[in-house]
């Protein structure tokens, strides 16, 4: 009897447009249950008298519960009907209730590989998946890379009654190293969506080369600039950047390692300096597959001790102006000398040039290292490079061998 099967939610002519997790539900119940239908009776639905789905047992108190997949059921009008699963069955016991309902689904489409910025480095098989919720019955996706190379996709693979997966794949040798676009067009109950392009990388080859690279030898600021590149068969991601420092009072440092300078995409930066120090600078680069090159050879700058550093004799003058280094010079008395210990292996002087110049000797301990004149044409500032030595220690003198005007700005020693 008709009654003896009844279906309680949805309300015949219900819309359906939020489904459970498990699909669109139905709740029923049989009336007088082990009259005609047993505890444990399987149920079927048939959907419009075409796809039959076993969904159900009939509970010892009569009531049974099931939901339908999405995929089964287009948007539109669909009549479900519920009766005993004769297939579970030998005697097939009577009973049928149907009810018609609105499905009015709003599908989306997801790509959930690769994920932005993926990088595949390695097998022989890239896979891209697109999620797809809300499912029909004749859903399509198509996919190409670069809108070129298209994407083989299998049927959809069930993940749950509102969500179905899509799973491609191309061959690795398929697709050149690089960064890649894949786009997505899928058609879903009806509607052509088409997620937002998702960027990957394909690169086998790991970084190999980075470099560092400073303005000058010497840099007369108060900050030391330093550039760095790398090389990579797709991109480099990131860079690493390092440094370690001497002064003519101490050996090499430790390597320091900026935060802002680790895992960085910028290529240069421009650091505080400490006046006197030199400052030797290392990169390794990182590729989008996070491996990482080996570290680059040092390069190395300096700045030079202030004019402020040096003892003078009596009758030299100290003075400030923004043209100079630091904003600060001294006019050496005439054949007056100015002097530091130190230890290095180059040597130089800034110092003023300019028509009516003089001349000083420098010297280190009892060793003469060189002569410099500094009459020029025209004024300015200049640094001038002593002969290159070995190693030596001792006191530096800087030393005026005439009258003439002797203005010193800096010295320079690089061990």
């Amino acid at each position: 009897m008709a009654d003896d099967i009844v279906i309680d939610t949805p309300a015949s002519g219900a819309t359906i447009s939020a489904p459970g997790t498990e699909g669109v539900q139905f709740t029923g119940h049989v009336p007088g249950v082990g009259r005609s239908l047993q505890p444990g009776t399987y149920l079927m639905a048939n959907i419009d008298g075409g796809i039959s789905l076993s969904v159900a047992r009939v509970g010892e108190d009569g009531k049974f519960s099931f939901s339908i997949p999405t995929r089964h059921l287009s948007n539109g009008s669909h009549r479900i009907a519920v009766g005993p699963d004769c297939m579970m069955t030998v005697d097939c016991p009577p009973g049928l209730a149907t009810v018609d309902i609105q499905v009015a689904l709003t599908p989306s489409v997801q790509v959930t590989t690769p994920t932005a910025g993926q990088v595949f480095d390695s097998g022989s098989v890239m896979s891209f998946g697109v999620t797809v919720d809300n499912p029909g019955p004749v859903d399509a996706v198509t996919a190409t890379v670069d809108n070129q190379i298209p994407v083989r996709f299998s049927s959809p693979l069930k993940v749950s009654g509102t969500r179905s997966l899509w799973w491609g794949n191309l061959a690795s040798g398929e697709v050149p190293p690089g960064l890649h676009t894949l786009r997505v067009t899928a058609t879903v109950r009806g509607r052509t969506i088409v997620p937002p392009d998702v960027r990957f990388v394909v690169d086998f080859t790991a970084t190999t080369v980075a470099s560092v690279s400073v303005p000058a030898a010497v840099q007369l600021a108060n900050s030391v600039g330093v550039s760095w590149t790398g090389v990579d068969n797709v991109a480099v991601a990131s860079y690493d950047v390092r440094y370690r420092t001497s002064s003519a009072s101490s050996g090499s440092s430790g390597y320091v390692y900026p935060a802002a300078l680790q895992r960085t995409s910028a290529m240069r930066t421009t650091l505080a300096a400490t006046a006197g120090v030199q400052y030797c600078f290392s990169a390794r680069a990182r590729d989008h597959a996070n491996r990482i090159s080996a570290w680059s050879a040092e390069t190395c700058t300096a700045t030079p001790y202030d004019d402020r550093w040096l003892a003078v004799s009596a009758g030299s003058v100290r003075g400030t102006g923004s043209s100079y280094y630091r904003g600060t010079y001294t006019k050496l008395a005439p054949n007056g000398t100015a002097s530091h210990a130190v230890t290095g292996s180059r040597f130089g002087i800034v110092a003023r040039t300019c028509p009516d110049c003089g001349e000083v000797t420098v010297s280190v301990g009892s060793a003469t290292i060189g002569k410099v004149n500094l009459r020029r044409s025209t004024t300015g500032q200049a640094l001038f490079w002593l002969p290159t030595r070995a190693r030596m220690s001792g006191t530096m003198v800087i030393k005026s061998t005439s009258s003439r005007t002797v203005i010193i700005d800096g010295v320079v020693v690089l061990r």
